[in-house]
């Protein structure tokens, strides 16, 4: 049995219909904490021809599907990094205050400076 402090955490990457171009979608984050979720845009475009939806990753080795997958790593990499600040530092957060710490909105700086 998990101890009642303990958060259970993920990170998601799914495509949602943003634009006004058919084959279009744009990439979020969805950021799971303890069961809540929130979603992230990442205001990246993709052509859902060039995307392997099993693996949610781009489709194939060219530059444009390489450059795409570097923008989501950096940006679930950026999002476990604020999760394990907020871990160890021992507060009460949930997916939106990452989100809001990945954001960089204000009421957020205060708890984002002290963890630094």
């Amino acid at each position: 049995m998990r101890p009642s402090n303990q958060k259970t955490f993920s990170i998601l990457v799914l495509l949602r219909n943003k634009g006004k171009i058919e084959h279009e979608r744009t990439v979020f984050l969805r950021i799971t904490v303890n069961s809540k979720s929130v979603e992230i845009s990442l205001d990246i475009k993709v052509d859902i021809n060039a995307w392997n939806t099993k693996r949610r990753c781009p489709i194939g080795n060219s530059h444009s599907a390489r450059q795409i997958q570097s923008e989501i790593d950096d940006a679930k990499s950026q999002i476990q990094e604020i999760y394990k600040s907020l871990k160890y530092s021992k507060v009460f957060f949930d997916a939106e205050t990452i989100k809001n710490i990945y954001l960089g909105n204000p009421e957020t700086n205060k708890l984002e400076n002290s963890l630094l």
